[in-house]
């Protein structure tokens, strides 16, 4: 089973999006009258985020605190990932499950947890507090996209549930030394 369907399975609440993951990346300055203004640079990261942000407002999702967020990031396989036998289009056993190219993971985050607060889903991207995050090629006929799941875990004990450690709830051989 994979971890997604294991974590689907746990009945955690779902937001599924649909489009190219885009990463929000450089921004240009232009100075109108006395104002500078920003722009994004990149022309694909306004439809990925509008359609994070419709996917979580369908969604009814709304979180005030601390949160978990587990993202899939389902990028389009390239063609030469396919071979033909007999007339028909196969997936080549050498191609990967992973995407270990281009964007980076973490400008896919900042563009895909932007929307989620601009969605009202999060009050912010700074109360994400645990992430586990992926970037997986398309299985055939998935369309590109992003699963995202979000847990509350303002509460102590939802994060125990969770398996989401706290410094205290973990064995002291197994805690990180505090900052000092």
């Amino acid at each position: 089973m994979s971890a997604e369907r294991e974590y689907r399975s746990n009945a955690k609440p779902m937001i599924r999006a649909y489009g190219t993951p885009a990463p929000q990346g450089s921004k240009q300055a232009y100075v109108r009258g006395k104002r500078a203004v920003l722009v994004e640079v990149s022309k694909r990261v306004k439809p990925w985020r509008e359609a994070v942000v419709e996917a979580a407002q369908k969604s009814g999702l709304s979180y005030g605190g601390s949160v978990s967020v587990r993202v899939t990031f389902h990028v389009k396989r390239p063609q030469s990932h396919y071979g033909r036998r007999k007339g028909q289009q196969y997936l080549k056993d050498t191609a990967p499950h992973y995407v270990s190219n281009k964007p980076d993971i973490d400008k896919l985050c900042r563009s895909t947890f932007d929307a989620l607060t601009d969605s009202g889903v999060i009050v912010d991207d700074s109360k994400i507090v645990v992430m586990h995050v992926q970037k997986t090629y398309c299985d055939d006929g998935e369309p590109p996209g992003a699963t995202i799941f979000i847990e509350d875990v303002t509460d102590p004990t939802l994060a125990r549930a969770s398996s989401i450690h706290t410094r205290s709830s973990l064995p002291s051989s197994e805690r990180e030394p505090r900052c000092s």
